[in-house]
């Protein structure tokens, strides 16, 4: 490290731990550990920096990479969404063209929510089940 950068934070406490460690300050392995810790979470949060530093010399390159990373995201986000909507809508038409065909019921908003998330039966009605058994109603 150059003198003119400054040492981070969590590099300074983990050299301080690993003193306190060989003046049996504290228990050496917790110390190495907990070092071990801090010098990788301030290498991660260096990675993470560089990601979002900008070039100075070319600003609009990297306003122009972030601004496709996240259109990027975004179209995977809606294309989800998109697939999710269609899932959701075909279950309740299935649900819809059987009620409509049968004309015995139709579904309100708790029964395509619940069609939606896969927990819905059909209700049976006493008639309909007495004319399956061959009972009289």
């Amino acid at each position: 490290m150059s003198k003119t950068e400054t040492q981070s934070e969590a590099l300074r406490l983990a050299a301080k731990l690993r003193g306190e460690a060989e003046n049996s300050i504290v228990k050496y392995s917790t110390a190495h550990l907990a070092a071990k810790e801090l010098e990788r979470l301030d290498a991660e949060n260096k990675a993470l920096r560089e990601r979002l530093e900008i070039d100075p010399s070319h600003p609009i390159d990297g306003i122009d990479a972030r601004d496709e990373t996240i259109r990027q995201l975004e179209a995977q986000v809606k294309s989800a969404a998109e697939a999710e909507r269609e899932r959701i809508c075909a279950a309740i038409k299935a649900e819809d063209d059987y009620c409509v065909t049968q004309g015995d019921y139709m579904l309100d908003s708790d029964d395509c929510i619940k069609v939606a998330r896969g927990e819905w039966e059909r209700p049976v009605y006493e008639v309909e089940a007495a004319a399956k058994t061959g009972d009289a109603a």
